[in-house]
């Protein structure tokens, strides 16, 4: 496995997630001899019905992960975050990102986001106090 040296984006993506699926907080550990920071894990799913002429119409689901790097002290308050102003709220999400990814032996996207947990908590409260 290649570790990054330097990465420079040349572009980020921004990602509009109107429905969550679910939430998952992940506190930073050791898997395997890889050190995990914490994060907070965000599902999504998008669902197209094709037209197969073997089968009929059928539904295909595209599922992406999104991981939200934080802090151990803060990665409850960010799930609670979460679920309160967006889920709950029933708001979309917006997280920035690069292109999402795939491994082979998974069906799930993936996308990091660039933006940390403290970093979006902060923006929302910004955003709650000028309105």
């Amino acid at each position: 496995m290649s570790n990054i040296i330097q990465e420079e984006l040349g572009f980020t993506v921004a990602y509009k997630i109107d429905k969550i699926t679910s939430v998952k907080p992940s506190e930073s550990g050791d898997y395997q001899g890889v050190a995990y920071s914490a994060s907070v894990k965000i599902r999504s799913v998008n669902v197209v019905t094709i037209d197969d002429p073997d089968k009929g119409l059928i539904d295909k689901e595209v599922n992406i992960e999104f991981s939200i790097p934080c802090e151990d002290r803060t990665l409850r308050k960010l799930n609670n975050h979460i679920r309160l102003n967006y889920i709950k709220a029933n708001k979309p999400f917006t997280i920035y990102g690069a292109l999402a990814t795939r491994q082979d032996s998974k069906s799930i996207y993936s996308v990091k986001s660039l933006i940390s947990g403290e970093e979006i908590m902060s923006t929302t409260e910004e955003s709650k106090t000028k309105n």
